[in-house]
């Protein structure tokens, strides 16, 4: 989940394209003003905007989950000590690598850096999934 946290930051733009693309497409061909006079209107530029409305519905849906899950990550992550928080953001949302993490954290070593690691993603484990998470420390 950690791992995929910043993936997911880059799924709301890409959400935000796919409905903008659906916007920008307009209205379906052949469809025009509503007649009165007629009971029905044809079914394939119904079906093509119905289809394009419930899109649109799955999107809004989608960017809704996702922002939920990254501020339920953003809210456990906040929940740890700063030193735990600084090193799951350098590792998991800012993609540093292991040397730069080592030098903005002052880890002697990698081996250092993994231990760290671990703890924090066992106590992250924890917050987020209960007692189920002991299994992780």
């Amino acid at each position: 989940m950690l791992s995929n946290r910043k993936k997911l930051e880059s799924s709301l733009k890409n959400l935000s394209c796919r409905k903008n693309r659906l916007i920008d497409s307009g209205v379906p061909q052949g469809l025009t003003g509503l007649d009165p006079a007629k009971p029905y209107v044809s079914g394939g530029a119904v079906n093509d905007t119905m289809a394009d409305c419930l899109d649109l519905i799955q999107i809004n849906k989608e960017v809704a989950i996702t922002k939920a899950k990254i501020k339920e990550i953003d809210d456990v992550i906040g929940q740890l000590s700063k030193d735990k928080k600084d090193l799951l953001n350098l590792w998991y949302i800012d993609y540093k690598t292991k040397d730069e993490i080592c030098e903005s954290l002052h880890y002697a070593s990698r081996k250092s850096l993994y231990d760290h690691r671990n703890r924090a993603i066992g106590e992250f484990a924890i917050l987020y999934f209960g007692a189920s998470g002991l299994n992780a420390t």
